[in-house]
């Protein structure tokens, strides 16, 4: 009887969606200049659609950051920049952000720059056990380690795996998701 369980429970969690929220492109350099980050630098040199609106900006010398009306924003301090994209209908294939930040490295080639991160983060729902218990059920071994008294264990999973030149990061944690409609 507990086997068949745990297979409904695997088959289950097999079914479930995952469902993406963010996506974004980090670019570090040694000296990344963010008082040039402002709408019209943007849009004059043909890095952002024309067509996008600008509902936010803050221009000045140490950080800037600039939000688009169709939940696209673009920020930098001297050492990161940073371009996200929040709307889930069109992530991941249906985003602008991979031709945003080339055309910006395109524009700015003189600069020193380092690494480059791609970052997704989503969630799987889970309606039907807690996340917390999800986790220790499924990747940690059952013992006295797994009791709590009175305590809310923090449970999370991190794996690192390193190439010659890429490192791969995931990280799964626990989280209650607050949707703003």
């Amino acid at each position: 009887m507990r086997l068949t369980t745990r297979k409904k429970l695997y088959n289950y969690s097999m079914l479930m969606k995952f469902t993406l929220t963010d996506f974004n492109i980090v670019i570090l350099a040694n000296a990344h200049n963010p008082s040039i980050l402002n709408p019209d630098f943007l849009r004059i040199n043909n890095i952002v659609d024309a067509k996008l609106n600008p509902v936010e900006s803050l221009c000045t010398p140490p950080i800037s950051q600039i939000r688009y009306d169709d939940n696209i924003s673009i920020a930098a301090d001297t050492e990161r920049l940073t371009f996200s994209d929040n709307k889930e209908e069109r992530l991941p294939s249906g985003t602008p952000i991979p031709s945003i930040a080339i055309n910006y490295v395109n524009v700015l080639k003189h600069v020193p720059y380092k690494a480059v991160g791609i970052n997704f983060m989503g969630f799987y729902e889970f309606s039907h056990m807690v996340p917390d218990q999800f986790l220790l059920n499924k990747f940690i071994k059952k013992g006295s380690w797994c009791e709590f008294e009175g305590i809310q264990p923090g449970v999370g999973l991190n794996f690192a795996y390193k190439t010659k030149d890429i490192i791969f990061n995931l990280n799964i944690n626990p989280a209650n998701i607050l949707r703003r409609s």
